[in-house]
């Protein structure tokens, strides 16, 4: 709500991420809940090296999470988006007993004039889903489009798609 209200006050947009650990739930059947706690610890400690002290993250639930990241910009936001996707990608979490591969589906969008957290966290929730639609372990993005309608541009990330909110 902080750094909501903050982006309000100041005008600026604020990027949000929202994240999936990808087959999850695989994880808890085939190795049990504490392979899977041990899942979620390794990835909140990816997440943290890949954000800088003002960003926001919380668990949703489950294997969800979400991240605002303030006077990131979308271009930003994409960047740290891909980098924690690559991140969770290169680094398997390693137990006493095995090492278990991961993966992320994220979706991003900017939170942007008085829209709600609710309201961002809903588009970035279904650019999460629409990741995991086109195959997991990727990131897409959803714009707020501004009138008129303009075109989506695209970023100079390779794994980065975008799509336009209706």
């Amino acid at each position: 709500d902080k750094a909501i209200s903050n982006a309000q006050r100041t005008q600026t947009t604020l990027p949000v991420l929202v994240m999936d650990l990808d087959h999850f739930k695989k994880v808890n059947d085939s190795w049990g809940h504490r392979a899977g706690d041990d899942v979620l610890r390794h990835f909140v400690m990816l997440a943290q090296r890949c954000l800088r002290k003002e960003d926001v993250m919380g668990r949703l639930g489950g294997e969800e999470f979400a991240i605002f990241l303030p006077n990131a910009g979308t271009g930003g936001a994409a960047a740290v988006a891909e980098r924690l996707r690559a991140m969770v990608e290169a680094h398997p979490v390693v137990t006493e007993q095995r090492s278990i591969a991961l993966t992320v589906s994220v979706g991003v969008t900017v939170c942007a004039g008085s829209e709600s957290a609710g309201t961002a966290l809903q588009r970035a929730d279904e650019a999460m889903y629409l990741a995991k639609e086109r195959g997991r372990n990727r990131v897409e993005m959803t714009v707020v489009p501004a009138a008129p309608l303009a075109p989506a541009t695209a970023t100079n990330q390779p794994d980065v798609r975008t799509t336009l909110a209706a």
